[in-house]
């Protein structure tokens, strides 16, 4: 009887290797490996090749938990206008929809929950106004929106991505990092 030749081992892929990287980046946070542990799997989880080699990095460790999807925050603004600013959560998507109104975004203060944040922003005769804390990455599609954002300000490692869907008919949606001139302006004035 021939010898039962062991099957090939499966090349690992970057997003394996990505997933290993998140696994471990959720046991140092939690306490359960040192810095030491943590830059020396990682290393270990950049290199691997197969499959195998991942599984020996993140062995002992829990699985990251399951991501809970919440449902959209929806704001209305149907002939007046909706705010929504200072210190609030926001999940994985928000939609603002602005039919001969407005509605204003300011998510500088925000505790956005999400790696990615996805705006549906629709205005129909109406403004959609989103003001976005400085350095954080904003993405952009649609139709009849518009993006002003400094070009100064540097985009910080691990800050969420913002992406935005804006569709306007009649109307517009503003993207903003920073107050306009005459807010920052009346700030000024009535201290």
């Amino acid at each position: 009887m021939p010898a039962r030749r062991k099957p090939p081992a499966i090349l690992a892929s970057d997003a394996e290797r990505d997933h290993a990287l998140v696994v471990l980046r959720e046991a140092a946070a939690e306490g359960r490996l040192t810095l030491e542990e943590f830059a020396s799997r990682s290393g270990l989880a950049l290199e691997a090749r197969t499959r195998n080699d991942l599984v020996g990095v993140t062995a002992d460790l829990p699985a990251p938990a399951a991501q809970v999807t919440t449902p959209p925050h929806e704001l209305y603004a149907v002939f007046t206008s909706v705010r929504r600013a200072g210190r609030w959560r926001v999940g994985q998507v928000i939609a603002a929809y602005a039919i001969m109104g407005s509605v204003h975004l300011d998510l500088r203060q925000a505790v956005i929950e999400s790696p990615v944040l996805v705006i549906h922003a629709y205005a129909l005769l109406g403004n959609v106004r989103i003001l976005v804390p400085e350095g954080v990455s904003v993405e952009m599609e649609g139709f009849g929106g518009e993006a002003r954002l400094s070009e100064t300000a540097m985009i910080r490692p691990g800050a969420p991505v913002v992406r935005i869907a804006a569709y306007s008919f009649f109307g517009t949606v503003q993207v903003r990092d920073r107050p306009g001139v005459f807010t920052q302006l009346w700030k000024r004035i009535s201290g």
